[in-house]
């Protein structure tokens, strides 16, 4: 685990708990109903798709020519759409939390005065007590859970039964309502014990494009791998379509070739255009994120790894837990565990942003393990 003085600002010695992170077969379990439930309405839609199109071809079908066709192209989009829901889609779910990291096994938590510090075997993070919004509890027996809500787009949740009453008590008698302030004495990266790098700072304003840009949250299993997967679902019926058209009449249907092209770039502005809109990004983070705040952001890379601070709380991370992302047309990215830090590109003069990301690069390579 890292060292706490690193990232720790408190002035006395914090009160300290460590909290088990680790999650069992059960509770990967209810993460997989949990992600099937979110995702019903996008399954459910899959599944619809499948039925139109089979619908269009069924239409296109010259039935007199062969009577049972447009039934027979209707029941196997019916199939089709029936296993794609409920045997395929689940599948998907499966694979998407097989691709999320694992997270930190534990996880340290400091209460002083000053803030709350959080630590594990991916860095360490502070946050003043106005930083730190409240503490949720749900659900009840052994399916109680408890979350430590911070003003940031991160919480820390988990089983009520592995969190001491006093540790969640301690918190709750400092947390101080939103923008009161809260004193530090050092909230630089010389004070806090680090070592800058040249070329390696940059400052910005949290925003819908670094917050819920797809370089923060990339899909798990993108719009290409899930169309791939819906693709043979969907050939039966256009199997059938096309031998009941027999070639010679198949331009009578042509149509439903191009309703396909239509749903595919639908399909692509939904995934990439709608999402890095900022003013789309922004109303989903007021939706999302009602509650929490936008930030001021200093990012300075570190020997030590890479460091954020802001008026109200700070980060390190050592490099060897940091991944790089592809970068989007707005913003450059990097990976810490579960968590995805977008900077946007706009922040840097010409010159600056490609010396930081070789420097950052530069880093994450020398710490990777040579298995890695």
């Amino acid at each position: 685990m890292p060292k706490p003085t690193m990232n720790d600002r408190e002035t006395a010695t914090p009160e300290e708990w460590t909290i088990n992170t680790s999650t069992t077969a059960e509770e990967r379990a209810e993460a997989h109903r949990e992600l099937m439930g979110f995702y019903s309405g996008f399954f459910w839609g899959e599944a619809a798709g499948i039925m139109f199109v089979g619908a269009l071809l069924a239409t296109a079908v010259r039935t007199w020519s062969d009577p049972d066709a447009a039934p027979r192209i209707l029941a196997a989009s019916a199939i089709g759409a029936i296993l794609y829901r409920f045997a395929v889609a689940p599948v998907l779910a499966r694979a998407t939390l097989a691709r999320t990291p694992a997270p930190a096994p534990s996880v340290t938590l400091r209460v002083s005065d000053e803030g709350l510090g959080i630590a594990n075997s991916q860095g360490n993070d502070f946050y003043g007590w106005d930083w730190v919004s409240d503490i949720e509890e749900k659900g009840t027996g052994a399916k109680a859970n408890v979350s430590i809500v911070l003003r940031t787009y991160h919480e820390i949740a988990g089983p009520a039964t592995r969190f001491p009453k006093e540790a969640l008590d301690a918190i709750r008698a400092r947390i101080k309502p939103a923008g009161s302030g809260t004193t530090r004495t050092s909230n630089t990266c010389v004070d806090r014990g680090l070592t800058p790098i040249a070329g390696g700072l940059v400052r910005f304003r949290e925003s819908g494009d670094t917050v819920l840009n797809p370089t923060t949250r990339p899909p798990v299993l993108s719009a290409a791998e899930i169309l791939a997967i819906r693709v043979p679902f969907a050939l039966p019926p256009f199997l059938l379509a096309a031998q009941s058209e027999q070639a010679r009449h198949w331009p009578h249907s042509a149509y439903t070739v191009g309703a396909l092209a239509l749903s595919i770039a639908f399909g692509r502005i939904l995934f990439t255009f709608v999402p890095t809109q900022q003013k789309f990004a922004l109303a989903r983070f007021n939706l999302l994120f009602q509650d929490k705040a936008l930030r001021r952001l200093t990012v300075q890379l570190c020997e030590e790894g890479l460091a954020y601070e802001w008026d109200g709380g700070s980060s390190l991370t050592e490099w060897h837990n940091v991944e790089a992302v592809p970068d989007t047309e707005k913003c450059i990215g990097y990976r810490i565990g579960l968590i995805f830090q977008a900077i946007p590109k706009k922040a840097f003069q010409p010159s600056e942003l490609e010396a930081f990301q070789e420097i950052a690069a530069r880093k994450i390579a020398a710490a990777k393990k040579p298995s890695e």
